[in-house]
């Protein structure tokens, strides 16, 4: 009988503990608040080949998810201040060893200007796996960066990603559904 009252506090305690309540560092969305700062800044300085990277068809793309933005209207909305999480993949065809990414968040706004964020390549063994890269498997397909969008003008961005160095950069939108409305 004396384990009675071990699980009794342990019942108590797990009853305090709530899977629906927002933490303190997030906001309802899910987006962490700019009290608790998560994910990187946009990047200071922008490398000329990162900037100037086209569109090109060799490199195919995938959004998975944007964390902390809740879905709405034309993509997903998320303030000034937010962290959000981008993640999918990219692979430049007939490459098996991926090159470095990043997420561009182009300005749809007149006159506004596109914004940079460093992003990290992982194993995609889903993607490897495709036939439609059976002839030369990718390593590192996944493209995820956790951003902070604090200093990031309010207004509709196109979500890119860019892959490259400066030997060779290339850009793949995500498509015009794919729009973050920070604001």
């Amino acid at each position: 009988m004396r384990t009675l009252p071990w699980i009794a506090l342990l019942l108590t305690s797990l009853a305090g503990c709530s899977a629906t309540e927002t933490p303190p560092s997030m906001s309802p969305d899910g987006a962490a608040t700019s009290a608790e700062p998560a994910g990187k800044a946009a990047l200071a300085t922008v490398p000329a080949w990162m900037s100037s990277a086209a569109a090109d068809a060799s490199l195919v793309c995938y959004l998975d998810v944007v964390e902390g933005a809740p879905a709405g209207g034309n993509g997903w909305r998320a303030g000034a201040g937010d962290a959000i999480r981008i993640a999918g993949w990219a692979v430049e065809t007939g490459a098996t060893a991926q090159r470095a990414g990043a997420i561009r968040l182009h300005s749809l706004a007149p006159g506004g200007t596109d914004v940079y964020f460093a992003a990290e390549r992982s194993d995609r063994a889903d993607v490897s796996a495709s036939p439609q890269f059976a002839a030369a498997p990718p390593s590192n397909a996944g493209l995820t960066s956790s951003i902070r969008l604090d200093g990031v003008a309010p207004g509709p961005y196109e979500i890119f990603y860019v892959i490259g160095d400066a030997g060779k950069a290339v850009a793949c939108t995500l498509g015009p559904s794919r729009v973050l409305t920070v604001g």
